[in-house]
């Protein structure tokens, strides 16, 4: 007889871990879009600012605006080639496929109590989890607070709950991507002011 139930939490786990991350890149995915519209339209608008309106304001000086819509380029350049190389929406969506493939396996293991159909699904599980992408540690961490607060919060611990550690490694990348959203449009704004 088979040990189910520890492969039914690891497969859980995993599959939580996966779902996870599915929507960590899903938010990497939009916040990294958002950042580089927001850069993009900075450039379009200090170029129009440049073109047209700069030789009308006596405290512009146009060398700095040109220098600055060269910084913003590279700034956009460098947010193109993250984007680009990080593909956030083809891993959230492979982590999506890949949690909803282990969760069909839980519950296939869930219902079944023939002991050779249970390894033959312990071994889809072993190969699945091979192929798939792998996931970071706070997307396990995170999994498995889920899985646990799913039966009872009360028997939760503090080493259920993720670390700082984990927490700054999971927020940073798309705090950055709102500061470059937040800086584009601040300055988008405060160029408007100036116009008009």
């Amino acid at each position: 007889m088979i040990d189910t139930n520890s492969f039914k939490k690891r497969i859980k786990t995993t599959a939580y871990a996966k779902f996870d991350a599915h929507k960590r890149y899903e938010r990497l995915n939009n916040t990294s879009l958002f950042a580089l519209t927001s850069a993009s339209s900075l450039l379009i608008f200090v170029s129009i600012f440049n073109k047209f309106i700069a030789d009308f304001c006596l405290f512009v000086n146009p060398s700095r605006v040109e220098l600055f819509s060269i910084v913003v380029s590279i700034i956009i350049l460098i947010l193109s080639l993250v984007v680009s190389f990080a593909s956030y929406s083809l891993k959230s969506e492979r982590a999506l496929r890949s949690g909803n493939e282990m969760i069909d396996l839980h519950d296939r293991l869930e219902l079944c109590s023939d002991d050779e159909k249970n390894k033959s699904i312990i071994n889809e599980y072993i190969v699945l989890r091979k192929s798939a992408d792998n996931h970071k540690r706070f997307h396990y961490t995170r999994g498995r607070l889920e899985r646990k607060s799913e039966k009872n919060i009360d028997d939760l611990k503090p080493s259920d709950y993720p670390t700082k550690i984990e927490k700054l490694e999971y927020w940073a990348p798309i705090i950055m991507y709102y500061l470059v959203s937040l800086f584009a449009i601040t300055l988008f704004l405060i160029m408007s002011i100036v116009v008009f």
